[in-house]
């Protein structure tokens, strides 16, 4: 007989109480190879859930081996057939099928994950309805998607559906370890036609929201609004931060540059700090910008009340000295009114990118204004004809 703490370790393999210890070893070995941190972008949130997730299948697979080799384990009379997660002859289906086992149990939101296996079982009955049986690597992804896109694109969706159906694929892809860099340009030609929405400030309204949050908000609070306002971090992203990830460059003429050492979404990048952003960090402790930072201050750069900073935390702290102001205002405005502020500055594409760690065809569809501002171009002119 089992003991009843003994069901939750079983549940991590997705098996119950009857199967046996070959089935939990062969569950374990699948498990282990699909979350996998190499198979995710290095330092990425992806990855650290990887990582805790095969803590969690390292512990379940310890408590289980020690209960059946402990002589409780009491063999059933008719031992279910084992089921393999793997078959001599691997097809686009299987992979399929394990890639849904990991967004199911991810941390993603339950409408995300809804969209996501939407959009994936409508590719595989059109890959189906054309008899296609082979593994995912030996299909010629860049025609199906071709064809699938002109398929979708018969549909009365949405340009934005359209797109976050080929989001869907491409994340498939990237877990299969697939490049599917192609799939952005195909995306970008239905985001083109998306008009985005107005979520950034205007400056009269970002004005008038700082003059709240300096009014009435606490120090903590005060630097978690302006390093999000100045560096166009995600939530995420500012919940990690650790001293450990500031640190100077040489620009060369004695000149150097406070860089963040981000690791988000899109994988790992640096990007400079500016003075504001600066200040922000030498309230918060560094207070000696000429050496090295980061070396001996490996805790977290933000907290509130002792606390290490939550996606919760930030949301909250936005949202109430928003109420105040009675102007809309959420972390992701605030994001993409430092965006659109560098985007009208001139502030070249490229780097946008870079900065907030996003494609160039996102770039250009959602912060598509001039590269540059008419007093730039009246400057450039000028210093032309000299």
């Amino acid at each position: 007989m089992m003991a009843d703490h003994l069901d939750k370790h079983f549940r991590v393999f997705g098996l119950d109480a009857r199967a046996s210890f070959e089935q939990v070893k062969e569950a374990r070995k699948w498990y282990t190879k699909a979350f996998h941190p190499d198979r995710f972008p290095k330092d990425s949130s992806d990855a650290k859930k990887a990582e805790e997730k095969q803590k969690e299948i390292n512990s379940a697979f310890e408590a289980l081996e020690k209960w059946f080799k402990s002589g409780e384990y009491d063999p059933p009379k008719k031992a279910p057939a084992p089921k393999s997660h793997t078959t001599s002859k691997k097809t686009w289906s299987d992979e399929l099928g394990h890639y849904m086992d990991y967004v199911l149990v991810s941390n993603k939101s339950p409408s995300t994950k809804r969209n996501i296996i939407s959009d994936l079982c409508l590719f595989a009955d059109w890959l189906e309805a054309y008899g296609l049986t082979a593994e995912l690597r030996s299909l010629n992804l860049p025609i199906l998607l071709d064809q699938f896109e002109k398929h979708v694109s018969h549909r009365h969706y949405s340009p934005a559906t359209k797109a976050r159906h080929l989001y869907s694929i491409r994340s498939w892809l990237i877990f299969e370890g697939i490049n599917a860099e192609f799939v952005l340009s195909m995306t970008a030609k239905h985001k083109s036609k998306v008009k985005p929405q107005a979520k950034a400030l205007s400056r009269s309204d970002l004005k008038a929201f700082f003059k709240v949050v300096h009014l009435y908000a606490e120090p903590e609070d005060l630097a978690i609004v302006e390093f999000l306002s100045h560096t166009g971090l995600t939530v995420s992203e500012l919940c990690q931060l650790r001293w450990k990830h500031v640190s100077f460059h040489e620009l060369g003429r004695g000149q150097k540059c406070l860089m963040l050492d981000i690791a988000g979404r899109s994988g790992k990048r640096q990007i400079p700090i500016n003075p504001e952003a600066m200040q922000v960090l030498v309230d918060r402790g560094l207070d000696d910008v000429s050496r090295e930072a980061g070396k001996s201050q490996l805790g977290w750069i933000f907290t509130r009340n002792g606390q290490k900073l939550t996606p919760k935390m930030v949301h909250y702290v936005i949202e109430r000295y928003s109420l105040l102001t009675d102007i809309k205002v959420t972390p992701s405005i605030l994001r993409n009114t430092y965006a659109r502020k560098l985007a009208q500055s001139g502030v070249p594409r490229t780097h946008l990118a870079q900065l907030l760690g996003l494609s160039l065809q996102s770039v250009a569809v959602y912060y598509h204004e001039s590269e540059g501002t008419l007093n730039d171009l009246v400057s450039a002119t000028s210093k032309a004809s000299r």
